[in-house]
């Protein structure tokens, strides 16, 4: 057979791959179609993610506008929540084609990442088609949501603003992404007819799959293939695990089985119609505006470089012992935790800062880097933080009362963090030799560099605990003060300004797209009594709690190590949650536990996000190493988890104190 040397045109580098003849004309087609739909739709989606951050910013004023109208002139604006409920749902929808072009959907990528080039290409190809599958009945279900809007007048409780246009956001969102589907999807096959000895049988496999797994009930119930609810539910679970496995997004996943699970339990149009009831009130939740809020702020912060204030103030103060440079950074990232949810954005922050001072100051780097990565994980536990509000939002617990009960562990975890490190360095001096001597005037002027954050803190921290605003609102006021503080410092450029404003917005949007993928799937969770039948299965055991409680935290152990920490809260909760209320537990106790579950999975392998973070930062310094560094942390997080069961007043006492204040304000 004759053979040619084709071009990959996916990185315009010529690859020495023989291919049969004729297969790279095909290639350059598919590739340039592909390419050609992508230089329309990368812009269009730019801009469209700009529009959504101007509309997190013209949330947030609004919230705080309302706040002080509240505050000081005892009036609200009453069209407030309905105004952010149709924003929030623009923003998701505005935001969520650009998120996928920049690859800002999480995936596990533990398996994919071994497979061979060929075979990776087939299995994101089929991630591809699944969510361009679950779109597309996003897209369909609310054009027919915007006829029946249309033809009943349907208009808003107080704004009185017709609803179809919204509902006209989610249909354009939708098949924007679609179309990045599918010039993603031309540009693999490119790849692939040129990596493949037989492509066309390769493409008509992957098109077999997915029209296997779209039409699964169908054929299911075809075959006569029947199942119980519940064993039903076992399975759509297992097939969840399986896709995900291979690569496949997962939040995508996620709808798309639940649509699945839906359909085989009840029908296709019943299936179908809970999209349709449940994308927009997800999306339009005015509960989950505070998550944009918090993320702002802390990308605002990190663009502002408050992170090198805390690591000066900290180093002032404690860097003449040994270890005090590892000690100031845990102390950085638990300052930086205070005003940032995220424990990437801090490990990342605080890493890039403090790892070179302690390569110059010859710092051991296994201890050195596990001590930034585990100190980065501070950033979900001290408030305010991404993971009591995604635990917050599953639960319907609330938010507030979550931030104040991770302030005391926070603080805990922190110092014995520190501890870990002082121990280390009395037994080995050379781990992290002690560093100069500073006077009481250098220490008071760092200390007082970090100004902005302290208020940040105690205003949002303090206004939520005070019960002058909501978690919220709260988001808002300290998105909005970030704003102000690098602007009236002069910290960030316009560019920094606008770099923050779109990580907010994918961040945002990935975060929405697993909550949209959650909702539908427990739909079909729900309709299986999966959660009820682990209920009374962990009832019937005849076994302690304390048995239990361990079983579920080695549950989460295991899938700390598998899965990113959103997407396996969101997943797991509303089936094991059921289970923690009925054997007794506080549920803002068990948030607090949740929480420090999901710092161990930032920082355990084969997934510890955080470890590759730092290792990224600190590129000569093996991920082996990093590892290594990180055990004695991890014990940390085990003996903390230890002392809160023994003595749970630690995480509960702030929380309950809230409802005393509550209570004397009502006298």
């Amino acid at each position: 057979m004759e053979m040619d040397t084709c071009v990959n045109i996916v990185d315009e580098t010529v690859v020495p791959i023989e291919a049969p003849r004729g297969s790279c004309s095909v290639s350059a087609a598919l590739a340039g179609v592909g390419q050609g739909m992508m230089r329309v739709l990368k812009p269009v989606s730019l801009w469209s993610g700009r529009l959504a951050a101007a509309m997190i910013m013209i949330m947030a004023f609004a919230m705080v506008l309302d706040v002080l109208l509240r505050k000081y002139f005892s009036t609200t604006i009453p069209q407030v929540m309905e105004f952010e409920q149709w924003l929030m749902a623009s923003v998701v929808f505005f935001s969520i084609a650009h998120t996928q072009i920049r690859g800002g959907h999480v995936s596990v990528d533990m398996l994919s990442s071994k497979f061979s080039e060929r075979t990776r290409i087939l299995t994101e190809s089929f991630g591809l088609c699944i969510g361009a599958a679950l779109f597309a009945i996003v897209a369909v279900e609310h054009v027919t949501k915007i006829q029946h809007a249309i033809a009943m007048h349907e208009i808003g409780i107080v704004l009185q603003w017709p609803l179809w246009p919204f509902y006209a956001i989610v249909v354009l969102g939708s098949i924007l992404i679609c179309l990045v589907f599918t010039a993603q999807l031309l540009t693999y096959w490119a790849r692939l007819w040129e990596v493949s000895r037989n492509p066309i049988l390769a493409m008509a496999m992957l098109l077999a799959a997915v029209g296997a797994v779209v039409f699964l009930p169908a054929i299911l119930k075809a075959l006569s293939i029947q199942m119980t609810v519940l064993k039903a539910g076992i399975a759509g679970i297992l097939l969840l695990f399986s896709l995900m496995a291979i690569g496949s997004p997962i939040a995508f996943v996620m709808g798309f089985i639940g649509i699945l699970g839906s359909w085989y339990l009840r029908d296709a149009a019943a299936s179908f119609s809970i999209v349709q009831m449940a994308v927009f009130p997800t999306v339009g939740d005015y509960i989950f505006t505070v998550i944009p809020f918090f993320v702002g702020m802390g990308f605002l912060c990190f663009a502002s470089d408050f992170s090198r204030n805390l690591f000066d103030a900290a180093y002032k103060c404690f860097g003449n012992i040994r270890g005090g440079l590892a000690i100031s950074t845990i102390m950085g990232c638990g300052g930086f935790a205070a005003i940032c949810g995220d424990s990437m954005a801090t490990g990342a922050t605080m890493g890039s800062v403090a790892i070179p001072e302690m390569k110059k100051a010859k710092y051991d780097m296994s201890m050195a880097c596990g001590a930034v990565a585990a100190g980065g994980t501070l950033g979900i536990l001290i408030p305010p933080s991404i993971g009591f509000i995604v635990y917050g939002i599953i639960t319907e617990q609330s938010i507030g009362k979550l931030f104040i009960a991770g302030i005391a562990p926070g603080l805990l975890l922190t110092l014995m963090y520190c501890t870990v490190v002082y121990v280390r360095c009395r037994m080995d001096p050379l781990a992290g030799p002690a560093g100069g001597h500073t006077t009481a005037k250098e220490k008071f002027e760092a200390i007082t560099g970090i100004w902005p954050v302290l208020i940040l803190f105690f205003l949002i921290m303090g206004g939520i605990w005070f019960g002058l605003f909501t978690a919220n609102e709260g988001g808002a006021v300290g998105f909005v003060a970030a704003l102000a503080f690098g602007m009236i410092l002069r910290r960030f450029t316009f560019k920094k300004f606008l770099d923050a404003m779109m990580e907010t917005i994918e961040v945002t949007a990935m975060i929405f797209t697993i909550l949209l993928g959650v909702t539908i799937l427990n739909y079909f969770v729900g309709m299986s009594e999966l959660p009820l039948a682990m209920a009374d299965w962990v009832k019937n055991l005849g076994i302690h709690r304390a048995f239990v409680f361990m079983i579920i935290l080695g549950i989460y152990v295991i899938l700390g190590m598998l899965m990113n920490i959103i997407p396996m809260v969101m997943l797991t909760l509303p089936m094991i949650f059921p289970t923690v209320i009925g054997l007794g537990y506080d549920p803002i106790w068990f948030g607090v536990i949740m929480v420090i579950m999901m710092e161990m999975g930032q920082i355990t392998p084969p997934v510890g996000v955080n470890v590759y973070v730092i290792a990224g930062v600190a590129k000569d310094v093996p991920m082996a190493t990093v590892f290594r560094g990180i055990v004695p942390f991890i014990a940390m997080q085990c003996v903390l988890i230890l002392i809160l069961y023994m003595f749970p007043i630690v995480a509960t006492y702030l929380p309950s104190s809230m409802d005393v204040l509550e209570a004397i304000k009502d006298l």
